[in-house]
């Protein structure tokens, strides 16, 4: 794809351009309970192409910018309107004038991971297993599940020499516990690891049933008043952006 987009780029007489092209794999699994619901796999092309245009504006070097979305199965006719349309629209932004990086073509990356040894299959029964590991109450239980196994491959290149690539796995989702006597509750959670962390998963989960059972004996909340309260480990963490945004 890229090799087609630098075709016409060349063709448009547009000499400065940044390209990022990305290929997403994935194993998508979604579970009511311990039932696989649905299986879903992915394999998404796109590239996302920035052309920039300088000009002065009073006196002043102007560099504009312009992007456009290019899929898979989008033509080179098709390429060379959007490019045509995006470099007229960057003729129109009035920023200050900025040089694009400069760099050389470097062998691609990959980040390592044991998900690299495994496919990405495999690595969700993998993480399935780690998934379901501690549901084995019967009062609390995880009610539903999602999970997503990705490689996620990224090449950039732009006019001035930069030429990029590097391969990223990761394994995401969300689940949900419930707990339905004395009180109905759930308790939300998501996950993000970027390796085959089974434990962190199984662990995630147990302290998710646990606190949800303690939530389903909870009493109604205090009177209006001061409290001393204590946030532990990922939830401390997760109430600092609040006060920062504040």
């Amino acid at each position: 794809m890229t090799e087609k987009i630098l075709k016409v780029l060349k063709e448009q007489q547009i000499d400065q351009y940044l390209l990022q092209e990305t290929t997403k794999e994935s194993v998508e699994l979604f579970f009511i309970k311990k039932n696989l619901d649905m299986r879903r796999e992915e394999n998404v092309h796109s590239c996302s192409v920035t052309v920039y245009q300088d000009y002065e504006k009073d006196g002043v070097m102007r560099k504009g910018e312009a992007g456009f979305l290019v899929e898979a199965a989008t033509t080179e006719e098709e390429i060379a309107e959007k490019c045509k349309k995006a470099y007229m629209a960057a003729g129109f932004v009035a920023n200050r004038y900025y040089p694009l990086a400069e760099g050389t073509k470097q062998e691609p990356v990959v980040v390592e991971s044991d998900l690299t040894k495994v496919s990405l299959k495999e690595a969700a029964g993998i993480m399935t297993k780690a998934l379901f590991a501690a549901d084995d109450q019967e009062k609390v239980f995880l009610n539903s599940a999602e999970l997503f196994v990705e490689k996620n491959a990224c090449h950039i290149v732009n006019s001035n020499g930069v030429d990029v690539a590097y391969v990223k796995y990761n394994v995401n989702g969300e689940l949900v516990a419930q707990c339905k006597e004395p009180q109905d509750v759930e308790t939300h959670e998501q996950f993000s690891y970027d390796n085959l962390n089974t434990e962190a998963l199984t662990a995630l989960v147990k302290e998710a049933l646990n606190m949800t059972k303690d939530r389903a004996v909870a009493t109604e909340a205090p009177t209006t008043g001061t409290y001393d309260v204590v946030l532990s480990d990922g939830y401390a963490s997760r109430n600092f952006p609040c006060y920062q945004d504040r």
